[in-house]
């Protein structure tokens, strides 16, 4: 799996992104449910550089299994 943008991002949108997409991956949410989440909450502050972030892979993989599982 990549995670990466199509065109360079500001520095305070990607930290944005990034903790909101770890945050939700350390939950253990599903890679494309967390990716779209964090795009999402960019999307509310930052009318462009929500559009960059793209993934390639199984969008259904984890970094850890969700607690309760």
């Amino acid at each position: 799996n990549v995670v990466s943008t199509l065109w360079e991002v500001d520095d305070a949108a990607a930290e944005r992104f990034g903790l909101r997409l770890y945050e939700d991956l350390a939950l253990g949410r599903a890679l494309g449910e967390a990716l779209g989440a964090a795009r999402d909450a960019l999307r509310k502050d930052d009318p462009l550089h929500w559009a960059a972030y793209v993934h390639y892979g199984d969008a259904r993989e984890r970094v850890v299994e969700p607690v309760g599982l």
